[in-house]
Order: structure tokens, then C-alpha cells, then sequence
């Protein structure tokens, strides 16, 4: 939908208040007349509202926190990388995601801790 907030009133008023028909501002103002209607249908232009999906790591949130209190008790040299845990999860949990959301959430995971 058209979303000029200007010459959405300014349609509105050509039709609405000064009586203009909307085959006429629809020439004039080079829109379709359906695109005249749908204004005139609406007070002001519609607000584009991004969907809110969950993230593909969120359901190996549990999994990732217990393979990092795991390691905790296990010496520097024996912990996980990032780069085992992503292959751990991708391999044997069939994750799909991709590694900077893994490394995300590892360091968020890591640093809550602290």
C-alpha cells in the first residue's frame, strides 16, 4: 500500500473535504483509482511490522548450556571450541542454524555466567 503520509491527507482532502472525484485525483495524481480507495478506506498509511520469528538456535539454547557447564569442570586444555560445540550440534543434533548465531549465544551463555 502507498505509504506517503503527505499526499495521503493531501488525497484525502481533495476527496473527502473538496468534493474532487476519484477518478480525478486518481489522473491527477498518476495512482491507481484502487490505490485512491484504499486511502480513502484508511486514515493514515499502515506501519510495516516485521514478523517475530524464534531464532534457529533456540531450541539447542539447553543443549549449548549444558555442553559449557560441562566443560567448566574440565581443564582449559580439554574444553570445547565454539568451533566443536557447532559441530557437535550440526552432526549429531541435526542443527541447521549458522555459526555466528552458535558464537552468539555461546559468549551470551558464557558471560551470564560471570
Amino acid at each position: 500500500m502507498y505509504a506517503d503520509p503527505v499526499q495521503w491527507s493531501r488525497i484525502r482532502q481533495l476527496v473527502l473535504v473538496d468534493g474532487q472525484s476519484i477518478r480525478g485525483v486518481s489522473r491527477s495524481a498518476k495512482l491507481s483509482r484502487n490505490t485512491v480507495r484504499k486511502m480513502l478506506a484508511h486514515e493514515a498509511p499502515a506501519k510495516y511490522q516485521r514478523p517475530i520469528r524464534p531464532a534457529a538456535i533456540a531450541p539447542y539454547e539447553c543443549a549449548i548450556h549444558a555442553m559449557l557447564i560441562e566443560d567448566e569442570k574440565k581443564p582449559r586444555y580439554d574444553q570445547r571450541t565454539m568451533r566443536a560445540i557447532y559441530k557437535t550440534l550440526r552432526d549429531r543434533q541435526g542443527y541447521t542454524g549458522g555459526y555466528d548465531a552458535l558464537r552468539r549465544q555461546c559468549r551470551k551463555a558464557r558471560f551470564s555466567h560471570l
